[in-house]
């Protein structure tokens, strides 16, 4: 009888397919979290090749030279990266991509895929620290199936391999040894593949239960960045506006953070349409053609320490127009980096522990986190918490006369002096208005332009030269304009928030949404936006886009964000919610826990050591306590396996029953080879097993395919036993019986 279809044994090449399957899932993990997916795509490419040209239809072996030189110099050009600018997790992960690549072209030994495994588990490790986005995640959950299958064939293989050594070491003609197979009727891919899903649902269970009983936080510190990888990329902020060097505004499409306004009462105040300026730094110096920030937080403002979830009061705003903003950056430094807010704050609460600077004078934050995402509240007043109305203007100069010349020009047709002596401060909020409408009526936006030529003043030249620009020439002159007539500018660069997503109730900001305006006081001490951006620009650069594919790219990001924010962001405050509803004991459970990471933080390195010996005899104990366990089962499982073997539960028919259980052949049987260690699967029939015994022992299976064919006589054939036949039936049964012995023995 042949081998059913379901219980066949799993081939060689299908356990190398595992493992090229996951390899391959890992380099495209790697391809999702990195900003340049083209070259990993390229290697997987390659390693296609490699694992076609090295197939049994092709034929191919690549020499163990070539494939040790290709190793070296991967390894080479990794050090010389290493040895430029410090070997990071992007350089790494390169190396390991290039050498999955590699070992495609190698051999298939046990020891080649078992390299590729290790490979194949350290790129994926890689592709989470660099971002935990839903992309990496889904691909993630797809690529340990197929590891955790493909690592336990493997060591069966190294096992059967190393059996084979063993047989061909003790055997007289070791070339007449034949290779070790699975025995008939072994399902050795159902079996793992059982074995596979049952482990991975404990792994997840196991997992789901620490990430919500342990408090968010715990060893952060410890493990930097390590322990809150990215959700996204490298983002395109920055905190200097060269208006002199030319070039191009980003236009990826990358999300940077999400954000979520509310008013005083909790109303949600985002909308299509309704656009947001998120302030990130302050610029206030200008030379040779750059704005720069002429004081950082980091540098000349306070600096606190913040516990997770912790708050602090910044000022007095008005409380009639206080706006809360909810913001998720996707991706900070482990430096310090600016933190986004619309106006300036009144107060903050951050949701991670950081170092929070406030620089009070311009409003500006910036925090040092631990890396990765970070969540923080902040609420802000349209009216400034910070102003100090004057009666007079501070001085302002500019140095260049040809911008004097040119506000001058613009401000005439509007009949306004510019002459800030002369000038009423009541008409300033007016001349910046009329800067503002000169770009807007004469200028054309443009994502890149070129440099101005050789000694020419960057300003001077975009005012005079061309009707082109992006918005960083736009602030530079409006910020320009506004000095040269006595109005205090600065430039603010951060992110515009356009695209409101209603399914997710936020606006999602990415990196081509980088932006740049201007602050200028309408009167002394009170300072406004003014965006000399031309506005029909704005919601077409920055605003969400038409059409079903960008639809159908806005449904996935809100399934980016809901996985961002409730899992990946997953802090005490959404911890608290979950068990909120659970038994007393599981709250307990909780509590104590983030009691205990808690005085963890705070332990001196002496107690520290002492628990972690505590930690380690505990975790010993438990260790033997599961082995002595396993070996309790262990042996409880072969006494179940030797026991009797009970009478065919099938046989309907009383005459048939009866005369099975007057002639115990069949009992008899099994009952003597189960004692040994050879139990007959419930599905296979007799005389089919005997036949999968004789390569192990062609006298016992003989035997066993004679007995069958005697214990059909009693059970189909109508009748029982003639003497002959059960004389014959014992000498087979007391064979049978003598060749289990010697095996018990061996």
């Amino acid at each position: 009888m042949s081998t059913p279809a379901s219980r066949r044994t799993v081939d060689p090449p299908a356990r190398a397919r595992s493992l090229l399957t996951g390899a391959a899932l890992a380099i495209i993990a790697y391809a999702a979290s990195t900003a340049d997916p083209a070259w990993p795509l390229l290697a997987l490419a390659c390693a296609a090749i490699g694992v076609l040209l090295t197939s049994p239809a092709v034929g191919i072996t690549v020499p163990r030279l070539v494939t040790g030189l290709a190793t070296l110099g991967v390894l080479l050009l990794t050090l010389s990266r290493a040895a430029d600018n410090g070997l990071d997790v992007h350089d790494f992960a390169g190396f390991v991509v290039w050498m999955i690549v590699v070992k495609c072209f190698d051999r298939r030994t046990a020891g080649d895929d078992a390299q590729l495994l290790a490979f194949a588990i350290f790129l994926a490790v890689a592709s989470m620290l660099l971002s935990n986005g839903l992309v990496v995640a889904m691909l993630t959950l797809v690529f340990l199936p197929f590891v955790a299958y493909g690592a336990m064939h493997l060591q069966l293989r190294v096992s059967r391999d190393r059996a084979h050594r063993l047989a061909r070491h003790k055997a007289a003609d070791p070339a007449r040894v034949p290779a070790i197979r699975p025995a008939s009727g072994v399902a050795t891919g159902a079996a793992l593949a059982r074995t596979s899903v049952i482990a991975l649902g404990i792994g997840f269970m196991f997992a789901a239960l620490v990430f919500v009983v342990v408090p968010r936080g715990a060893g952060l510190r410890q493990l930097g960045r390590l322990g809150n990888p990215s959700a996204g990329r490298v983002v395109s902020f920055t905190d200097r506006v060269r208006v002199g060097a030319g070039g191009a505004i980003a236009t990826s499409r990358t999300p940077v953070l999400h954000l979520r306004v509310t008013d005083a009462d909790g109303r949600d105040l985002g909308g299509v349409g309704a656009v947001r300026y998120l302030r990130g730094a302050v610029l206030e110096d200008y030379e040779d053609g750059t704005w720069t920030v002429s004081h950082t937080p980091a540098r000349d403002g306070e600096i606190d320490e913040f516990l997770a979830e912790q708050s602090q009061s910044f000022g007095t705003g008005s409380s009639s127009s206080v706006i809360t903003q909810e913001l998720l950056l996707l991706n900070t430094p482990r430096e310090f980096t600016y933190l986004f807010t619309l106006w300036r704050p009144n107060d903050i609460r951050v949701g991670d522990p950081c170092t929070v600077a406030v620089y009070r004078p311009q409003g500006s934050i910036m925090a040092a986190t631990n890396g990765g995402k970070f969540r923080y509240t902040v609420r802000s007043s349209q009216a400034d918490p910070y102003a100090t109305r004057a009666l007079a203007r501070p001085p302002t100069t500019w140095p260049s006369t040809t911008v004097a010349r040119v506000a001058a020009e613009i401000l005439a047709p509007a009949h306004i002096d510019p002459d800030p002596a002369t000038r009423p401060i009541e008409d300033d909020a007016r001349a910046i208005a009329q800067f503002r409408d000169f770009f807007w009526d004469n200028y054309e936006y443009s994502l890149g332009e070129p440099p101005p030529p050789p000694g020419a003043e960057p300003i001077d030249w975009f005012l005079t030269q061309t009707d082109r620009g992006h918005c960083e020439h736009y602030a530079a002159g409006l910020a320009a304009l506004c000095r040269s007539v006595g109005i205090p500018a600065r430039v603010v660069t951060g992110y515009l928030a356009a695209e409101y997503n209603r399914a997710t109730g936020n606006y999602i900001v990415r990196e081509s949404n980088a932006h740049a305006w201007v602050e200028a006081q309408v009167e002394p001490g009170i300072w406004r936006t003014y965006d000399a951006t031309p506005t029909q620009d704005i919601m077409r650069l920055h605003g969400p886009r038409p059409g079903l594919l960008a639809g159908l790219g806005r449904a996935l990001d809100a399934i980016n964000y809901r996985w961002v924010n409730s899992i990946v962001s997953f802090d005490s405050a959404a911890r608290g919610d979950l068990l909120r509803w659970s038994e007393p004991a599981t709250g307990e459970i909780s509590d104590k826990a983030g009691v205990f990471f808690k005085h963890l933080r705070l332990a001196a390195p002496g107690e520290i050591v002492v628990l972690a010996i505590r930690l380690f005899l505990i975790m010993t104990a438990a260790v033997f306590g599961v082995y002595g366990l396993g070996v309790l089962a262990r042996r409880w499982l072969r006494a179940r396996a030797r026991r009797p073997a009970a009478l065919p539960n099938r046989i309907q028919d009383p005459a048939v029953r009866g005369r099975v259980r007057d002639t115990p052949l069949y009992q008899d049987l099994l009952t003597t080879l189960a004692r040994a260690g050879l139990r007959k699967p419930d599905w296979q029939p007799l005389a089919d097993w005997g036949r999968s015994l004789e390569p192990r022992s062609a006298e016992l299976g003989a035997a066993v395919r004679e007995l069958a064919g005697l214990f059909y006589v009693i059970r189909f054939g109508g009748r029982d036993l003639r003497d002959q036949e059960l004389a014959r039936a014992r000498e087979l049964l007391a064979r049978v019986s003598r060749i289990a012995a010697a095996r018990e023995t061996s």
